[in-house]
């Protein structure tokens, strides 16, 4: 369900670029880390260093456009909130929405995860001596 969120941000973001003659694509979104509630980021630092138009240091100039996206997108369905810090846009899910869909209980792993709970367990088994007895 968030992934299907996250395009159509992400579809927002290029039709901004577009009307703007900025790059498209340089925009990507990372999970934020919990911290009471669950969410996701964009930095705008890939998209403020190719904007030939920059009139600002490319920090305050992702700040900028992290704003400026903050106010076309708004408060997307399926969010609680939004804000603009840093140069990033950070969006954070509305949990509820998820547990009160009932059937769909199931947990969306990306291959990221995989990899990181793979290693994990590799690196407890090999500190632990239990690997190879």
């Amino acid at each position: 369900m968030f992934e299907d969120l996250k395009k159509q941000i992400i579809s927002k973001i290029d039709d901004f670029c577009l009307q703007r003659n900025l790059p498209t694509g340089k925009v990507e979104f990372r999970n934020i880390p919990f911290s009471g509630e669950w969410g996701m980021a964009a930095p705008f630092f890939p998209l403020a260093a190719a904007d030939l138009n920059k009139t600002l240091p490319v920090p305050l100039h992702a700040q900028a456009l992290a704003e400026e996206l903050k106010e076309i997108i708004g408060l997307p369905e399926g969010f609680t909130r939004s804000e603009a810090v840093k140069g990033y846009l950070n969006l954070y899910f509305d949990t509820g929405i998820q547990r009160n869909q009932g059937q769909n209980n199931h947990v969306e792993i990306s291959h990221h995860d995989c990899f990181a709970l793979g290693f994990a367990v590799a690196v407890f088994f090999i500190f632990s001596g239990n690997l190879f007895d």
